[in-house]
């Protein structure tokens, strides 16, 4: 068997593949890729941009001092609201209240930024 594309949620850092790599990043609560990189992208160290079935945002993040005002770079939760969210927990209303807000953002826990070309980077999870 040939492996002509790879696909990736995790953090690869290897440059030795025979096959184009691509990562991406999502979870179960968003039902499907939140960021995926373009199959023409060749850079690394990036999750990609926000898939169109969705919105993307970062939210200040203070005791970790990430704001989305952030020079030259954008920090803060990822959060993520659209059609690819889910609408909460099996008969769990207060931990869906704790990750999803009044205004539909899910509040994924992990910290990105956004660097250039509007790709999402995680640097803490």
């Amino acid at each position: 068997m040939e492996v002509r594309y790879l696909v990736s949620g995790i953090f690869l850092k290897c440059k030795y593949f025979v096959c184009p790599v691509s990562e991406g990043y999502g979870m179960t609560e968003s039902s499907c890729v939140i960021t995926f990189m373009n199959v023409n992208d060749v850079t690394s160290g990036h999750v990609g941009a926000p898939n169109a079935a969705c919105e993307v945002k970062l939210v200040d993040v203070l005791e970790m001092n990430c704001t989305s005002y952030d020079q030259p770079y954008p920090r803060g939760e990822i959060c993520v609201r659209g059609p690819i969210v889910f609408q909460g927990y099996y008969k769990d209303e207060v931990q869906t209240r704790e990750v999803i807000d009044e205004e539909v953002w899910l509040h994924t826990g992990d910290i990105g930024l956004w660097s250039p070309g509007g790709r999402l980077k995680i640097i803490d999870w």
